[in-house]
């Protein structure tokens, strides 16, 4: 059975909304439990790709 491509790009949307949703909730938890780095080194560039963007693709 062939799936029409706009219920596909939907289902992805829909996908995509509830993950970015979850990704927001679950960076506002780690903040709060997140131990001080101290005086070490910390790495803080930018990636190319959200955690969003990487858990969609990931479950679709």
């Amino acid at each position: 059975m062939l799936i029409e491509l706009p219920m596909l790009r939907d289902k992805f949307i829909e996908i995509f909304v509830k993950v970015d949703d979850f990704c927001k909730e679950f960076k506002l938890e780690i903040k709060k439990h997140q131990l001080d780095a101290g005086n070490c080194k910390v790495r803080n560039r930018k990636a190319s790709l959200s955690d969003s963007d990487i858990s969609t693709i990931l479950i679709a």
